[in-house]
Order: structure tokens, then sequence, then C-alpha cells
């Protein structure tokens, strides 16, 4: 930010005020917070479940909206990389279920989150390292990673 220079005591202001910001997100780091990279923030960085890790921290309510920011500009070995590390993420911290087959997709009324991932057992490759169809994914390379809302979970 570049004060207006007709003042010169602004810049000294907004300097010692950018300073004093610092301090001061440096102090709550060391209370154990630490900021969602997109909505900015707050959450104690000990609970697993507030932030997901994926190089910058980005809490549950950012997480659709950063995904599909970011999720395109990515390479597809970064992107399965990343997909599965949050489904597993989801999973562990939000109950949040794998779906194999299509018939047992909830209706979207009960649905908070619903991503499409590439099958972490085949790589998203539909085929086993013989060449056979993936039964993990029924041959499409793909699997659902649904959260339910909590009335039907």
């Amino acid at each position: 930010m570049s004060p207006p220079t007709s003042d010169p005591g602004l810049a000294d202001r907004v300097a010692r005020l950018e300073r004093d910001l610092q301090l001061l997100k440096n102090g709550v780091r060391l209370l154990g917070l630490c900021p969602c990279g997109n909505c900015g923030k707050y959450f104690q960085s000990s609970d697993a479940k507030a932030l997901f890790d994926a190089g910058e921290l980005v809490c549950r309510a950012c997480l659709p909206e950063w995904w599909e920011g970011i999720e395109a500009t990515m390479s597809i070995a970064d992107r399965q990389a990343l997909e599965h590390k949050l489904a597993r993420w989801l999973v562990a911290n939000y109950n949040a279920k794998i779906i194999r087959d299509a018939k047992k997709l909830p209706r979207a009324e009960m649905v908070t989150l619903k991503m499409v991932v590439a099958c972490e057992q085949c790589n998203g490759t539909a085929k086993t390292e013989t060449g056979a169809i993936c039964r993990n994914c029924e041959g499409r390379g793909t699997v659902w990673v649904i959260e339910l809302r909590p009335e039907f979970q």
C-alpha cells in the first residue's frame, strides 16, 4: 500500500501501522491460531478438523469455492494427489463417504458436499496394473466423495 505523498508524517504512520499489524499476526500465531488462506478467519492450529493443509490452509466453509478456483490450475498428477489427500481429510474429519456406485448416491438435498475424485486404487486410469477393469471404481477411474447434512448421517 503506498500512502499519499502530500503528508510526510502519513507515510510514517502507515508504516508503523503495517509493522504493528504484522506483530499482532505473529502474536496470534504464537497463541496457536492460523488463518484460512481464503477468508482470513483464524482457527486453532491444533484442531486437525479446522483447516485443510494444501500448501495453504483452507477452512471447511471455504473449501468448495477454493477447490473450484484451484483445481483447473493444477497438473493432473498434482490435482490427483491433492484430491486423495482432501478425500482422506474429509472422511477422517467430517464423516464424508466414498461412493463407488452411482446408484448409491444420496439425493441432492441430503448432501452438503459432493466431489468427483480420481480413484485411489487405479490412480484414475480405470484399470488395474494387469490391465483388468478396476473393481474399486467399476472402470470409471473416478469415485464420489460425499458429505451428508447432519440430519441425514
